[in-house]
């Protein structure tokens, strides 16, 4: 496991979490643990985790808890009795920790979401009551208090499609009026969930029983300790709040430790992009030969390279300008061409933060190929994930491939003089075969996967013949109609336990 060495700054970014008055009036007893970690490396696989949380559940089974005893254990009779007080049925909104030990009692087991969620989900069953863990890099501080119906809560995996609470219900939400939890905590929001490229992430424990104090405290000790292997050495800040001390403010994290994440960040998405800067060197080489047979000047062939950025495109652009084909007619063809991009982007912008600056969304967008979309969705670490991906990632992966690109296309026109016309064919193959290594990989497993990949080709050599340059865009809506109606294995098993 990735160790850093312990920074210590003077400029820190600040976070508070507060607890109201009238939430402590519905629950007088709650204690609550907080683990502030500004810094963690939240590994995708563990095999200490997952047997962990595999143990726990094993020892959830092998108990005399039952589905209709679970509401008899002490903690969740307790939080019970809290959710009736404001106005919530736990028998059909349960908390976390009970959702989870019926969750185990039903199916045997929990989804594996990722390390972090995996960890907290293994204590919550050992102890029974609600851990969760946060992603608060888009949050300033967290107000846990009554909803009043009109702020904003975004269910996980959706996208815009925005639910507001019930008003009297208790929420977690911001100061921008984000609702981050339903009824109190039996749902997360998509806006807070850990990822596995989350790096600032809060630690919650509840408890709303009688003997809360001690549970708290004694679990958010243990917790603290199993994190050590995923934060920089000291940089976890523990404090509990009760109703003696409703609010508690953070001041760890500072701006050296979050540069410290960037540049890793970054340095992943250098090293992402290697195979696809592979590939575009000998395809951007080609076209820079191309345009010079074509006759065409030294800055046209390297501004088309530069501006239209689309591979196949360039190509029918070259041959249009030359042909002098009038300006509107070649940018209406590149427009068809390119409009399967319209897709590939409404999916890729799932993996952006909502808030994130138009500037990054540009710089990323004019990035986005098909390469670079198959490598930031597929890749070993981020390929269950369907949240979000730092900036500083996705420019490491879009960088290196446009700057070979201007490259290998100004070496192709020094060279053009040179270079035989006849070797041009097997220059363009590798591009085919960077896409072919990216797919093959994530095919194994994955019946939706292959279901996509076959029927796409398939469309794509049946209806070559007559849609032309539209082909790839029909294509890849029956691909992904065929891949809809194929459920993942997530789907099969449900994955809305964090």
């Amino acid at each position: 496991m990735r160790e850093l060495s312990n920074m210590h700054v003077g400029s820190r970014r600040s976070f508070t979490v507060e607890f109201t008055n009238e939430v402590f009036t519905i629950a007088p007893d709650l204690y609550v643990g907080l683990i502030h970690a500004p810094y963690v490396t939240n590994l995708d696989k563990d095999t200490a985790v997952h047997a962990l949380l595999r143990h726990m559940e094993q020892e959830i089974l092998n108990s005399e808890v039952r589905r209709d005893s679970i509401s008899e254990l002490p903690t969740i009779a307790a939080w019970r009795k809290v959710y009736s007080q404001f106005g919530i049925k736990p028998s059909r909104y349960p908390c976390a920790a009970e959702s989870l030990i019926r969750r185990v009692i039903e199916r045997g087991s929990l989804p594996r979401v990722n390390t972090l969620v995996n960890l907290c989900n293994a204590i919550s069953l050992k102890v029974c009551t609600p851990i969760a863990a946060c992603d608060i890099s888009d949050v300033q501080e967290l107000v846990i208090r009554s909803a009043e119906g009109n702020e904003r809560f975004l269910p996980i995996g959706k996208v815009n499609e925005y639910e507001f609470p019930v008003p009297g219900e208790i929420i977690y939400v911001d100061k921008s009026e984000r609702a981050h939890s339903r009824r109190w905590n039996w749902r997360q929001s998509d806006t807070i969930k850990v990822t596995s490229e989350s790096s600032q992430v809060l630690f919650t424990i509840e408890a709303v029983h009688k003997e809360a104090k001690v549970l708290v405290e004694a679990t958010t000790y243990l917790l603290n300790e199993l994190l050590q292997p995923f934060s920089d050495a000291g940089s976890c800040k523990l404090a509990f709040i009760h109703r003696e001390y409703p609010v508690h403010t953070f001041n760890s994290g500072g701006e050296l430790l979050i540069m410290a994440n960037n540049v890793e960040q970054l340095k992943r998405g250098f090293l992402d992009s290697v195979p696809i800067v592979i590939g575009y060197i000998p395809a951007s080489f080609t076209f820079g030969l191309v345009g010079k047979t074509l006759s065409l000047g030294n800055w046209e062939v390297f501004l088309l390279s530069a501006l239209v950025y689309a591979g196949a495109s360039q190509f029918i652009g070259a041959k249009l300008l030359a042909a002098g084909t009038a300006a509107p007619i070649i940018l209406l063809l590149t427009l068809i061409i390119n409009l399967r991009y319209f897709f590939i982007s409404i999916s890729f912008s799932r993996r952006l933060n909502r808030d994130t600056r138009p500037i990054f969304k540009g710089l990323i967008g004019f990035g986005l190929t098909e390469e670079v979309y198959a490598v930031s969705m597929m890749s070993e670490k981020n390929r269950r994930q369907v949240g979000k991906q730092s900036i500083p990632y996705l420019l490491g992966l879009v960088f290196p491939p446009y700057a070979v690109t201007l490259i290998a296309t100004y070496a192709g026109i020094l060279l053009a003089g040179y270079i035989p016309i006849s070797i041009l064919p097997a220059l363009n193959t590798s591009l085919y075969v960077l896409l072919i290594a990216l797919i093959i990989p994530q095919l194994r497993g994955s019946n939706r996967n292959i279901a996509i990949s076959i029927s796409s080709a398939v469309s794509s050599w049946l209806l070559d013949p007559y849609l032309g340059t539209s082909t790839v865009l029909v294509a890849m809506i029956i691909g992904a109609f065929v891949g809809n109606l194929i459920p993942t294995q997530e789907e099969k098993t449900g994955s809305d336990v964090i």
